[in-house]
């Protein structure tokens, strides 16, 4: 056999063995959702957490204002969506430390929404990550964690609108700033590098 049939040979068995790793690998909006997913794993596994994690602080600002977020600025917004974030990894960190790490399952997208399921080993709780596409081929981030079929920020909206409309906006701020400045006892997961005051 000739050098350069050899060659050839060659080079069409690197081109075949290419095209079958870049058919294997998803591309364009799938290859991002699995990047997405691959965060979400590595932020379950991580020992501690460093806000916001996976989750789409904005989205969360404004699903979690509801009605009211057409009152508030981008600022204003953007810091409550930061407390809630924060408020909502101790809820996680709870779960994780009750259920187990849920291993994650289908993944579901229609447009610039998906889904990701999974089941917690312990207590076999269906746990379904909700995420968006922030932006045209950007990142996705969670924005809502629903366990069983209820979502934790739809049920904190809940919460915030009955403060917001009785007490204030300022009176709901305060008291998450205060909620999320204590280190629960007990609470295996915090942010990485966090001091946090002893309390409840």
């Amino acid at each position: 056999m000739t050098r350069p049939l050899v060659l050839l040979i060659g080079l069409l068995a690197l081109a075949a063995i290419t095209a079958y790793a870049d058919a294997q690998e998803p591309a364009g909006p799938a290859a991002s959702l699995m990047t997405a997913t691959r965060e979400i794993e590595r932020f379950n596994a991580a020992s501690c957490w460093t806000a916001p994690g996976p989750f789409d602080v904005t989205e969360i600002g404004q699903r979690a204002f509801g009605r009211h977020r057409h009152d508030r600025s981008k600022a204003e917004i953007d810091e409550f969506g930061g407390l809630v974030v924060r408020r909502l990894q101790r809820w996680y960190a709870r779960l994780l430390a009750r259920d187990g790490v849920p291993a994650l399952g289908a993944v579901a997208a229609t447009g610039v929404w998906a889904t990701v399921s999974a089941t917690t080993p312990v207590r076999g709780r269906t746990v379904v990550y909700r995420l968006h596409q922030t932006a045209p081929d950007g990142p996705w981030r969670v924005y809502d964690l629903e366990i069983n079929g209820r979502g934790r920020i739809r049920a904190y909206y809940t919460e915030f609108d009955r403060i917001i409309l009785s007490e204030g906006y300022r009176v709901l701020v305060s008291r998450l700033q205060a909620e999320v400045s204590i280190e629960a006892p007990g609470q295996e997961r915090r942010e990485c590098g966090a001091v946090a005051a002893r309390g409840r």
